[in-house]
């Protein structure tokens, strides 16, 4: 009887490391440029916490959704092959992070405004000022405004990485 208590235990305990170890989005942007006419190229970049991409969360592809009612799923493009992946991510020198990039294009019907979008439920967890940060999904999006006025458009990029940790009381610029 004990061997079964103590199996059951360990299975039981199982489940709850499991639970605490799968989250690893930490931040993200969604970047475009036009290539011609109505087609883009769309770049979801994802940063994501190495020690907690365990249990398969980490992502291969990604899914997007184009804003005009089309989606499609986009493979990750930098990094080396791993066992999982042809291209496992860049780990970021010095941090326990790494960068994902998944790049698609994508030609749009006409003019108009479009929400390029992508979420997914692997947020990091702890994040103080979400509570429960972990069961709320990581969502960004890029807003793309096509119209013949305003010539060739393309998306702002981040100059820095956006990992970034702030101090109770003190000031925090990025």
């Amino acid at each position: 009887m004990n061997f079964i208590n103590t199996i059951s235990l360990l299975l039981f305990s199982l489940l709850f490391i499991t639970e605490a170890f799968s989250t690893h989005n930490k931040a993200g942007e969604i970047t475009y440029k036009r290539l011609n006419g109505n087609t883009y190229e769309v770049t979801i970049t994802t940063y994501t916490d190495m020690g907690n991409s365990g249990n398969g969360v980490d992502r291969c592809y990604l899914p997007v959704q184009w804003g005009d009612g089309r989606s499609d799923t986009l493979p990750r493009v930098n990094g080396p092959a791993d066992s999982t992946c042809k291209h496992a991510g860049e780990k970021i020198p010095g941090t326990n992070y790494k960068i994902n990039k998944y790049v698609g294009q994508h030609t749009y019907p006409g003019n108009g405004k479009y929400t390029i979008s992508m979420g997914d439920p692997n947020r990091v967890h702890g994040i103080r000022n979400i509570p429960n940060s972990d069961k709320i999904v990581f969502y960004i999006q890029s807003t793309l405004i096509i119209h013949p006025l305003l010539g060739s458009n393309s998306s702002p990029e981040l100059s820095f990485s956006p990992l970034d940790d702030a101090c109770l009381c003190k000031g925090f610029y990025h």
